[in-house]
């Protein structure tokens, strides 16, 4: 049952940096354009270059689970809430594949709230960069 609109409004924290992966499986274009809207109007910074994938900040796991399920209601599609971790030292990615760039400074200024470094450094715990390998 969908949540109403005075319960939805109190699960709001717009200041909160929390990161959350949203996973679509057995998606139909339409849930993906749907949950598109949804990220892009509730988020509080998002992404999303995977047909089925978005990083969306802010609110909680119980918000985003609660607001994209009347999507998937009556279909065979799923979703899956992973919080992402909130101390932006612990977060970490790779990324392959090509041109990933857009993603990558997308990730290190939003996600990872740094710079990107430059190509030949990776980043050490602490938040130092040296030469990578």
């Amino acid at each position: 049952m969908p949540l109403s609109e005075e319960n939805l409004m109190e699960t709001i924290n717009v200041a909160d940096n929390s990161m959350y992966l949203l996973y679509l499986h057995d998606a139909t274009d339409e849930h993906r354009e749907a949950v598109q809207q949804i990220v892009k109007t509730h988020a509080n910074g998002w992404s999303h270059h995977l047909p089925d994938v978005w990083i969306a900040g802010g609110h909680d796991h119980k918000y985003w689970a609660n607001l994209i399920a009347p999507v998937l209601a009556l279909s065979d599609a799923g979703l899956l809430v992973l919080k992402l971790p909130r101390d932006k030292g612990q977060r970490m990615f790779a990324t392959r594949g090509k041109n990933p760039n857009r993603m990558l400074d997308w990730l290190w200024s939003t996600y990872h709230g740094k710079e990107r470094p430059k190509p030949g450094l990776r980043l050490k715990v602490g938040g130092t960069s040296k030469p990578g390998d």
